[in-house]
Formats: C-alpha cells, sequence, structure tokens
C-alpha cells in the first residue's frame, strides 16, 4: 500500500529533478524518487550477487601447477 512520506531534497536534487520532469523523462517528482529507488534496489542486488561469486571462489581449493 502506497504512502506519503516527506522528504528534503536539497538545492542539488532538487533541481534535477526538476529538470528530469521538465525534460518529460518524468511526470512527477514521486516517479522520479522510485526510479531512484528501483535503481539502488537493483544495484543491491547484483552487489550482493556479486560478493557470493566472490566468496564461492575463495571457498574453493586452488590448484597450484607445477
Amino acid at each position: 500500500m502506497a504512502r506519503n512520506t516527506s522528504v528534503t531534497l536539497g538545492e542539488h536534487f532538487d533541481g534535477y529533478v526538476a529538470e528530469k520532469i521538465k525534460e518529460g523523462r518524468f511526470q512527477s517528482v514521486s516517479e522520479v524518487v522510485r526510479a531512484g529507488l528501483r535503481k539502488l534496489e537493483d544495484d543491491d542486488i547484483k552487489l550482493q550477487a556479486l560478493r557470493l561469486k566472490l566468496q564461492a571462489g575463495e571457498d574453493r581449493p586452488v590448484k597450484i601447477a607445477r
């Protein structure tokens, strides 16, 4: 269920959001924020997958050729 949340963006991000809306890429501040959160979530998922692969590599024994 959606709920309203208040955030303070600061000058830089306030201008950035306004620019994205002006360009027509987004219709509202909420759309911009949701897109940013989706990107953050996607990055977190990719980072977790990389960490799991690194751990799997560290857990495998290393064969040294002689």
